[in-house]
This record gives structure tokens, C-alpha cells and sequence, in this order.
């Protein structure tokens, strides 16, 4: 083929050329220069071994990242590598589609040095999307090249081996014959040895291989025990090592731009987000996404497949489960020396290469994940009323014994808590007085269960109260529900219980010996419950009283008056404990009847003339030796500007509403002079009648 040779200098035809983002000033040579004179170009056929192939990829990496991403390269990055035939051009579809890339592939025909990306866009009409095309045109063509080279290597290697070995049966001259193929076993088996050195320390190639391997070595006269493993390997030294120093040229060819969003992206923790990242350095957060991608790839180009080979060791080394403080140690230990930047970038990649889940600070791999998974859920499922599981129903669970070594991290990634030597989903209260219980064994009181539980024994019997699954044994024992026979819900229930039994009246007799026997309570307490109004004792029997039957006074006798606008009102005085939750007992049915509240039954009223409306609880208990009773009064009080000593009045106001108003006018009042106002009050209804 006719070729073209050009005694080449600039023409007066000069201007700026945009690179990156940038003005470049450039001197542009014509098409007539370029192509002023004619040579011969030999057309032949050019073929490249897999090293060459390689060796000019790698030179052309930076200019090729940026062309795989659609973005133009840095203006120095290598674009036709020195020692690569420019006449590769001609068979280029992408160079030569049209009549005018004719002049663009003379020009490449001159010399034989690199021509960086610069040099390419000098040329005539040679814009971005051409450049990016050449770029992908000739990675193509060298890939082709090393997979032929692979391909011709082992099909004459295998070939000639397998006829010697049919004609002679000659071991020497075989592996001879196989000299191509054990260079790319040699290649491959490399970077195994190197990363067994760095991350193992290992120091001769006999601790790479197993004795048996050993021997049939020392049978054959191959000294492999006196092969120091720092003879094999190259300068670059172990894979860690090359990928810090291929990554750290990487970042030195980058922008302070791109260099900042590696770090607030890439290694800081937590990491900015793109828009912080992009507030930084005055861009949009999509920019700032671009700008990510784009050093990523060429992050993950320099690292190549070295890091894989690292973390396969690695993760191996370090097993299924491993503490993330003592899996970062190691991974500091490797990487000492290094950069924070480029340091940072090996961590992650090697964490991100080994596949591991972090879970509550432990690194785990898909299968020890999956048990995590598993148990958790089993545990969801099994918990009982207050989250406590069975220990041995999860282990259970556990894929082979194998695993039960790994047991201490799934409980803390699972979030088990132990309690007493049972697990709980929640380190509540009521599991801690559950477990308590469960640890004593048998019935226990709440002082026992606060020496166990480590709680204070005010919180006790609150808790368990909630719990469905203890239950009294007695008065002052508590236990699992399937331990007691016979629960103790109460003297007022276990009275009920027994009037049942007996069809509707038992014997006072009964509940005085059989209750105190069975349950530790005192007679006088029995004595006293048979005598509230939920009962009825006539002939020495007692049954349950009818609401009918209830005795109540006349409404005038209970109140303690009425206001200016003929409102009924009762007060109490106001004691310290209803600040912390108390009520106030001993309030006149009659007068929670007034409000609406029935006989063994709760209700609520509403505050009217306090800003927040609140609400005023009220119980009228017939088995209560002490009455009906109000409470939710510790806010109300506060917002009145209640003290103790001083007392209060509740003011009917209508059908559920009630004034919470200071009794001024009686604060002064004896309780004589109270007793006299109600002997007043009664004549006065008396003349009426």
C-alpha cells in the first residue's frame, strides 16, 4: 500500500483546543503538510505475543478508563504506546470508515514514539468522539491479540507434548516441549506465592507445598525446601504492595478535585454526601456522582485481580466470623507504611473482595449471615410473653456442632440478651423479674426476686402483675403459672371462688380456716373482706350481696356542700403521695355515683377549668375496705398550685365534668365545725319534711 510521508512543521493556522475542561493552546498542522510527501507503508500482517499485548494495555489504562466512561482523557495520558506499529491504524475500521481519516492515519504513520491523547487532538479534525473511538478500536485489537497468543500457546504446547510423549515416552523432553505453557503456569502460580509471602510471612517455597509434594519433588532432584520465595518474585513485591503502588499513581495523575471526592467518598466514614461533597467543590451532586464513577473505574483498573487473590487468603486466614476490631488490626498490619488515601482504598476493597456482612461489629460471610438470619428468627417466633427463648432450642439451630465455637458472636449479632443463663430478645424489666423467677426455680417473694433480678423491689410488684405467665401461689409469693395448682388471685376472689364452689353461700367457717391455711393471710384480713358490701353474711353464711340491696345515704349527707351556683362539691386534703401517683380513698359512693361511675366498676371525668382538660380517674370498688377512691391527680394538683395541708374541691358540673378548685373558705375550718355544718344541714332537711 501507497503511503504518506510529510516533512511535518506547524502551520500559521494555530488556536486553543479543548481538553478536560480546559484551553489548551495548540499549534495545528495542515492536511497539506501532513501528507505533503509519499513513502511505502508495508501492509503485513502484525502480530503481537500476550506480554506485548499487555505491556501496551497497561500503558494505555488512564486514557482508556476515561474513554470507556464517554469522557476525554488527561491531556498526557498515553494514547498509541512506543514500540506499537502505527500502520495497526489502517486495519482500524474506526480510523479509516471515511475519506478524511485517511490524513489522520498518515499521520499517525510518522515515528514510532507514544503519542499521548494532546498529540492526537493536535491533529486536523481529529475531535473528541474520534479519539474515543481509536481508543476502543485498539483496546479491542490488543485483547484479540492476547487471547490468540493464549490460544496458539496452548494448542502447539499440548500438541507436541502429547506426540512425544506417544513416541518417547521422554519426561525431560516433554517438559521442554511444555516450556510455553509452564511460563503461564509459572505466571498464574506467581502472584499465589507472593500473596502467600506478604499476608503469611512465608519465606521458602517448600512451606507453600504439601510433604507429599515435597517428596516426589526431591525424587525428581527439584530443591524446591532451598527456594527462597524472594528470588521469584519481582520488584513490585507481593500483590498488596503493587496494587498501593498502581493505585497511588492513579491518584497522583488525578485532579485536587477527584483526589477529594476519593476521600469524602470513597474512604472517609461515614462517608459526605454528594451534596456536601458537592458544596465543597462547587458543583451539582449529580457532577459529583459523575466524577465518582469515573474514579472508581480507575481505582478498580489499578487494582486489577491482585486484591482478589489477597482477600481469597485473607478470608480464608480469617474464617467465617471474625470481630471487626481484630479483622481491621490485620488489615492495618498489612498496609502499614502506606498513604491514608490509598491506604483507605485497599481497606475497603479487601473487606468489599472478601464478601463479608458486618452485623453489629462482627464481619460475617454469607453462611454465618444466613445463621444470624435464621436464629433471629426462630427466636421471634419462640419467645414467650416477656422475650425469653430457649438457649438449646437455638443452638439447635446452629448447621453442625462445627459452629457452636462461633456461638459468643451470633448471640451479640442476633442482640440475645442473658439473663440468669436464659436468653431474651429485650433486657426489659419483666424479663429480667421472669428469668429471676425462672433461676429460683420455685414460688419466690419479691425481696428473693429483687436480690436475683438486681432490681429495686418497689419495681417488683408492678411487673408482675403484667406478666400472664406467673402467677401468686400466695400472698406473698410468686411463681410460673404451671407450678401452682391453685393460683392466688386475692382474698376477695378466692372468697368468690369458694361461694361458686358451694353453690352460691359458703360457711364462714370455711373461708376463716381454709384461706389462712392455704394462701398466708391473716383471718382479721378474711374477717374484714366479708364484711365490705360485696358481700351479704346471714346465719353464718356468706354470699355476694345485689347491687340492689346496696344501702346508700341520702346525696345532702356525703357532700360537703355546694358553691355560689348550687354545684355539689366534696373536698380532701391534699397529701404529698398524690404528687407520686396516689389517690384519694375513701370518696362517698354516692358521690362517684353522682358522676356516673357504677358498683365494681372504673370511670373517668374531665377537668373543665384547668387549661389541658385533664382527666380525673374514678373506681368504685364494693370489695374495698377503704371505698371508692379518685386518682390521676398529681398534674391537676400541679396545675392548680395545690400544697399539702391545704384542701381541694371537686365540683360536680354536669354528667362527667367536674371544677378542681382550692376550698378557701374551709381551710380554717376544724373538723367540729365540719361535723356541725352536716347536723345542720340534716335539721334543715328534717323542718322540710
Amino acid at each position: 500500500m501507497m503511503g504518506v510521508e510529510a516533512n511535518t512543521k506547524p502551520s500559521e493556522d494555530s488556536g486553543p483546543h479543548q481538553l478536560g475542561g480546559h484551553a489548551l493552546p495548540v499549534s495545528i498542522p495542515s492536511k497539506q503538510s501532513v501528507c505533503g510527501k509519499l513513502r511505502i507503508v508495508d501492509e503485513t500482517d502484525v502480530s503481537l505475543s500476550a506480554d506485548e499485548s499487555k505491556s501496551y494495555l497497561r500503558e494505555m489504562s488512564e486514557a482508556l478508563d476515561a474513554a470507556r466512561d464517554g469522557s476525554v482523557p488527561n491531556g498526557s495520558s498515553i494514547a498509541w504506546p512506543a514500540g506499537l506499529s502505527r500502520s495497526i491504524a489502517f486495519g482500524l475500521e474506526t480510523i479509516t470508515r471515511d475519506q478524511t481519516r485517511v490524513v489522520h492515519a498518515c499521520f499517525i504513520v510518522q515515528g514510532s514514539g507514544s503519542l499521548t491523547v494532546e498529540d492526537l487532538l493536535r491533529m486536523p479534525n481529529f475531535d473528541h468522539e474520534r479519539l474515543i473511538q481509536l481508543l476502543l478500536a485498539v483496546e479491542e485489537f490488543l485483547k484479540q491479540q492476547v487471547r490468540i497468543a493464549g490460544d496458539l500457546q496452548a494448542d502447539s504446547g499440548h500438541s507436541e507434548a502429547r506426540r512425544l510423549l506417544t513416541e518417547r515416552g521422554n519426561f525431560n523432553e516433554v517438559l521442554r516441549a511444555l516450556s510455553t505453557p509452564w511460563e503461564a503456569v509459572g505466571r498464574a502460580l506467581a502472584p499465589v506465592l507472593a500473596v502467600s509471602a506478604e499476608l503469611r510471612g512465608t519465606t521458602k517455597l517448600s512451606d507453600v507445598f504439601s510433604p507429599e509434594i515435597i517428596r516426589l519433588a526431591s525424587r525428581m532432584d527439584v530443591q524446591i525446601g532451598a527456594t527462597d520465595l524472594s528470588t521469584l518474585m519481582d520488584s513490585a513485591g507481593g500483590p498488596i504492595s503493587a496494587s498501593a503502588q498502581r493505585v497511588e499513581g492513579v491518584l497522583q495523575r488525578m485532579s485536587a478535585r477527584q483526589r477529594l471526592v476519593v476521600e469524602r467518598r470513597l474512604v472517609r466514614s461515614p462517608r459526605k454526601t454528594l451534596e456536601e461533597v458537592g458544596g465543597e467543590i462547587g458543583v451539582t451532586r449529580e457532577r459529583v456522582r459523575q466524577i465518582q464513577r469515573n474514579v472508581e473505574r480507575r481505582i478498580h483498573n489499578a487494582f486489577g485481580t491482585d486484591l482478589q487473590l489477597a482477600a481469597s487468603l485473607l478470608k480464608e486466614e480469617q474464617g467465617p466470623v471474625v470481630p471487626k476490631g481484630y479483622l481491621d488490626r490485620r488489615i492495618n498490619e498489612m498496609l502499614a507504611g502506606m498513604s491514608a488515601l490509598v491506604g483507605g482504598l485497599i481497606r475497603n476493597s479487601l473487606i468489599g473482595r472478601m464478601d463479608y456482612e458486618l452485623i453489629h461489629g462482627y464481619y460475617l460471610d454469607n453462611q454465618a449471615a444466613d445463621v444470624v438470619w435464621s436464629l433471629r428468627h426462630l427466636a421471634d417466633k419462640s419467645a414467650d410473653d416477656v422475650g425469653i427463648v430457649d438457649k438449646e432450642t437455638l443452638m439447635a439451630e446452629l448447621p453442625s456442632d462445627d459452629w457452636r465455637p462461633f456461638w459468643p458472636a451470633f448471640q451479640h449479632c442476633c442482640r440475645f440478651y442473658e439473663l440468669n443463663g436464659f436468653f431474651c430478645l429485650r433486657n426489659t424489666t419483666r424479663a429480667r423479674v421472669k428469668a429471676a423467677v425462672m433461676f429460683i426455680g420455685r414460688p419466690a417473694t419479691k425481696q428473693e426476686i429483687a436480690r436475683i433480678s438486681s432490681l429495686e423491689e418497689s419495681r417488683i410488684g408492678a411487673s408482675l402483675s403484667t406478666i400472664e405467665s406467673v402467677v401468686r401461689a400466695d400472698k406473698h409469693r410468686w411463681g410460673l403459672r404451671e407450678w401452682i395448682d391453685d393460683e392466688y388471685e386475692g382474698i376477695v376472689a378466692e372468697i368468690v371462688q369458694r361461694i361458686d364452689e358451694d353453690g352460691g353461700a359458703t360457711t364462714t367457717e370455711r373461708l376463716l380456716t381454709e384461706l389462712p391455711e392455704k394462701f398466708g393471710v391473716t383471718e382479721n384480713s378474711v374477717h374484714t373482706y366479708v364484711q365490705t358490701p360485696k358481700f351479704v353474711v346471714r346465719d353464718g353464711l356468706v354470699s355476694l350481696a345485689h347491687v340492689s340491696a346496696l344501702k346508700l345515704r341520702d346525696f345532702d349527707d356525703v357532700i360537703s356542700g355546694r358553691d355560689i351556683d348550687g354545684d355539689p362539691y366534696w373536698t380532701f386534703v391534699v397529701e404529698a403521695r398524690f404528687f407520686s401517683g396516689y389517690s384519694v380513698t375513701g370518696v362517698p359512693p354516692e358521690f362517684v355515683k353522682a358522676l356516673g361511675c357504677k358498683p365494681d366498676q372504673r370511670t373517668s371525668v374531665r377537668v373543665a377549668n384547668l387549661p389541658d382538660w385533664w382527666e380525673l380517674s374514678l373506681s368504685w370498688p364494693l370489695a374495698s375496705a377503704t371505698g371508692a377512691s379518685v386518682g390521676y391527680l398529681a398534674r391537676p394538683l400541679g396545675q392548680l398550685g395545690a400544697k399539702p395541708g391545704q384542701k381541694v374541691r371537686i365540683v360536680i358540673k354536669g354528667e362527667g365534668v367536674v371544677n378542681l378548685a382550692l376550698d378557701e373558705e374551709t381551710n380554717d375550718r376544724t373538723a367540729a365545725g365540719e361535723a356541725d355544718a352536716i347536723v345542720e344541714r340534716m335539721i334543715e332537711r328534717r323542718r322540710g319534711l
